[in-house]
């Protein structure tokens, strides 16, 4: 007869038994499918509860290498395979998020995680599989996450969880805008309805190129049909498909894993079978595979931001490709190298790293990020540039228009010191700078402040544009008035009713005029106003204009006969250097004859004066009496031009 078993040997042969280290009829394992008996992982699979390697009863030491058994070319989930070089180097290459890499990174906004389950599983204050994946069931998160998904990346980078203007991050948490420039996203994920950091990245598996969405209506193990599609056949092999079965009592069951080896225009197909055939309502993703860029983006650079914002045809200011990127040449950062020479792409860059002029990437090149960055450029005050910009408004402008390779060379005229010295009339506004004040230095002299995007809209010009459609349609949308031709007086023309929508006397909200009043240049224009009646919008007087240049007594003169819109003059008040003739296809010649300048306004040389400029058109009107038009006080808008 057998002596009867210690108490303590019969607890130490049941815990065998339920962990499986005996065979038992009952396995144990995860309670989720896959990481569950049925698919043979099993407590063993993963654990050691004598002798482990790991600190958490682990067979192998670190938990990388732990899901590395597995999740590797040759292990059983060898579908979802994760390697070192599938690491992330923004700008570079990269697949899948950093695993092994410090939660705290100031260059990616992240910190360590908030969620009290995702810090607990931080290894040795590094993201792990485990940081973020419960591996042991997905009722808490899809797919095996303590949280939901879009908490999952609010909690460490919660710094771009912003839902709320103004942004220095791209907004997320908020819905599509319902406005005629966006749209919805065909090909973006919106979780719950909303634009979230997973409609533009992903995790593992991302590729930075072409994907397709869409929902299934019907299938087999190796083909699935979607009649909305339009695929051109054959294009589609070699291409991955990601499909989420929602048959069976569990509608989250992990994603399945497949590559594309033949497809029609609404089907594909793959040669190896599914565990549960495709049925009508299955979400699924089609990947074109490559080695990404870094940034695990679920469209292609050039493609991304028109998924939601909606442009004209042709008319989104995309850059050459012969600008510089970041693009702000004059002002912000550009590409960094670390002291090895190793490229590093902003914002991941550290303190020992060498400013480098570097040229727009390929992968950039024409794309909305020559100008913005998603998530805040630093402008190395410890924020971010307004608008998501990449520089200060007007040097991002004079990145391209400083004649190269935009031909307009808007920088050298801006960049000029014009500052009204003696004034005209009873306008002697000697705190006036003679073109608008763009520049911060000219918004601090004068107090005025308007930036380029209040005339122009860069998102809807390009260069080949007529001038009208490279304006904003109104520029001060509170004063009730369109500019339409003739709406301030018979025969004026949209550009100039475009002009005195502004110099009204009025101003839109978001622009503030110089601390000395400006003249209200459209009263000079009407009828009966305080300044006029003004001589170039009227008949009136003795013009003694040149003949043969389409010029007559009576006419009506637009702004720009005298002012050039482009920003081409280094003349004051943006004054034309050359006056053309009426149809603007000849140039007046001056009597002063080529040469001359309008660039002071309190001198008697007539060459750097108003006297050339005046006549050119006015020939003789002055005859020997060659005093400055302007500084005279005769010349000015108002009763006495």
């Amino acid at each position: 007869m057998r002596e009867p078993k210690s108490p303590t040997i019969l607890r130490f042969v049941f815990l065998l038994g339920i962990i499986g280290m005996v065979e038992y009829p009952q396995k144990t394992g995860a309670t989720d499918y896959p990481h569950s008996p049925e698919n043979w992982v099993e407590c063993t699979s993963c654990h050691r509860i004598k002798g482990a390697p790991g600190t958490r009863l682990t067979l192998v030491g670190g938990i990388v290498n732990l899901c590395k058994l597995c999740h590797s070319p040759t292990g059983s989930a060898s579908r979802f395979s994760l390697d070192y070089a599938d690491q992330a180097l923004p700008g570079t290459l990269g697949t899948s998020h950093g695993f092994e890499v410090p939660a705290d990174q100031a260059g990616y906004n992240a910190q360590p995680p908030g969620d009290p389950n995702m810090a607990r599983n931080l290894e040795d204050g590094k993201v792990v599989c485990t940081t973020c994946h419960n591996v042991h069931n997905h009722r808490s998160g899809f797919p095996f996450l303590w949280t939901a998904r879009t908490l999952t990346c609010q909690s460490c980078h919660g710094v771009r969880w912003q839902t709320t203007p103004p942004y220095s991050s791209h907004p997320v948490g908020i819905p599509v805008p319902n406005r005629p420039d966006y749209r919805m996203p065909p090909h973006l994920e919106l979780p719950d309805g909303k634009v979230a950091c997973l409609s533009c990245h992903g995790v593992h598996f991302t590729y930075s190129r072409t994907q397709y969405r869409g929902i299934a209506e019907a299938g087999s193990d190796v083909c699935l049909s979607d009649n909305d599609a339009a695929w051109t056949p054959g294009t589609l092999v070699g291409w991955e498909l990601k499909v989420l079965s929602t048959a069976g009592s569990d509608p989250r069951k992990w994603y399945q894993r497949r590559i594309i080896t033949s497809n029609t225009a609404d089907t594909v197909c793959w040669s190896d079978p599914l565990p549960t055939p495709i049925t009508a309502g299955d979400p699924y993703v089609l990947k074109e595979r490559g080695t990404g860029d870094g940034y695990l983006l679920n469209q292609t650079l050039a493609a991304l931001c028109t998924q939601c914002h909606s442009f004209p045809a042709g008319g989104s200011h995309f850059t050459s490709p012969a600008a510089r990127w970041p693009g702000g040449q004059y002002g912000s950062d550009y590409a960094y190298t670390d002291s090895t020479g190793t490229e590093l792409w902003p914002p991941a860059r550290g303190g020992t790293s060498a400013l480098r002029a570097q040229p727009i990437p390929a992968s950039l090149t024409r794309t909305c990020f020559s100008c913005h960055w998603p998530h805040g450029w630093p402008d190395g005050t410890g924020g971010v540039y307004p608008r998501l910009t990449v520089d200060r408004e007007e040097r991002l402008c004079y990145t391209c228009h400083d004649g190269s390779p935009a031909a307009t060379d808007v920088r050298t005229a801006f960049e000029q010191t014009l500052w009204v010295a003696v004034g005209a009339g009873q306008w002697n506004n000697l705190n006036l700078n003679t073109r608008h004040d763009v520049r911060d230095a000219d918004q601090a002299r004068s107090g005025a402040k308007i930036e380029c995007v209040h005339c122009h809209d860069p998102h809807r010009v390009s260069g080949a544009d007529p001038p009208a459609s490279r304006l904003v349609p109104d520029p001060d949308p509170t004063d009730g008035r369109v500019p339409t031709p003739g709406q301030t007086w018979a025969g004026s023309d949209f550009q100039s009713e475009w002009c005195l929508d502004c110099h009204d006397g009025s101003y839109p909200p978001t622009v503030r005029p110089p601390t000395n009043v400006l003249m209200d240049i459209r009263d000079s224009y009407t009828a009966g106003g305080s300044y006029g009646p003004d001589a170039h919008g009227t008949g009136t007087g003795s013009p003694r204009l040149k003949t043969g240049y389409g010029w007559a007594q009576g006419d009506i003169v637009p702004c720009t006969a005298c002012h050039d819109p482009r920003h081409q003059s280094t003349n004051l008040f943006h004054l034309r250097t050359v006056v053309l003739s009426k149809d603007g296809t000849r140039a007046v010649p001056s009597d002063c004859g080529p040469g001359y300048s309008v660039t002071n306004n309190n001198t008697t040389d007539t060459r750097v004066n108003g006297w050339c400029w005046c006549n050119t058109c006015h020939t003789g009107s002055m005859g020997t009496n060659k005093r400055n038009c302007f500084a005279s006080g005769c010349h000015h808008h108002g009763q006495n031009l």
